[in-house]
C-alpha cells in the first residue's frame, strides 16, 4: 500500500493543526509539525531570529522521519503551512521520490478570522501554540501564495 503525505497550506489560525490531527486519527497517520519542535526548544514566544535559525534543521529532521515513516505504508500530515508555489512544488516531488502521494489542502478562511483566531490562541495560558503577533501575522499573510488550479488542491471548508 502506498502511503499519502498530507501537505496543508494555509496561515496560521486557518486550522491547520486542528485538521492535521483529526486526519491523523481518522487515517491512522503521523503528524509532524514544525511548530511544536520550536515550542519544545523556545517556548511559546520565540524571537523571529530564533525561528529562522531553526527552520531549515527542522524540516529536514521532519523530512528524514517522514520518508522513514512512509516507507512502512503509514501516512504522514506535514503541518508547515507551504506557502509558496516554490515550496510546494519542491515538496511534491520530494513526496513522490520517497515513494509516496502528495495531497495538498487549503483551507478556506479569511486572513481577518485566521488573525481573530490566532488573537484568541494568542490569549490562552498555558499554551500549546506560538504566540504570533499581529505585525508577524500580516506579514505572513502578505507572503502566502495561493493555489493554482494546476495543484489540485482540496479545500478544507473554514
Amino acid at each position: 500500500m502506498t502511503a499519502t503525505v498530507h501537505l496543508l497550506h494555509g496561515l496560521p489560525g486557518c486550522g491547520k493543526t486542528h485538521f492535521a490531527r483529526r486526519l491523523a486519527a481518522e487515517c491512522r497517520g503521523v503528524h509532524l509539525s514544525h511548530d511544536e519542535w520550536v515550542l519544545r526548544l523556545f517556548g511559546p514566544r520565540p524571537t523571529g531570529t530564533q525561528i529562522e535559525s531553526v527552520r531549515e534543521p527542522i524540516h529536514e529532521m521532519l523530512w528524514t522521519c517522514t520518508a522513514r515513516i512512509v516507507a512502512t505504508g503509514t501516512d504522514v500530515i506535514l503541518d508547515f503551512g507551504f506557502w509558496t508555489r516554490s515550496d510546494r512544488d519542491r515538496v511534491r516531488e520530494r513526496v513522490r521520490q520517497a515513494g509516496a502521494l502528495p495531497r495538498l489542502y487549503t483551507f478556506d478562511c479569511s486572513a481577518q478570522l485566521a488573525w481573530e483566531r490566532v488573537q484568541t490562541r494568542n490569549s490562552r495560558e498555558p499554551t500549546d501554540s506560538l504566540h504570533v503577533d499581529e505585525q508577524a501575522f500580516w506579514l505572513f499573510a502578505g507572503h502566502i501564495e495561493p493555489l493554482m488550479p494546476d495543484e489540485d488542491g482540496i479545500l478544507v471548508p473554514g
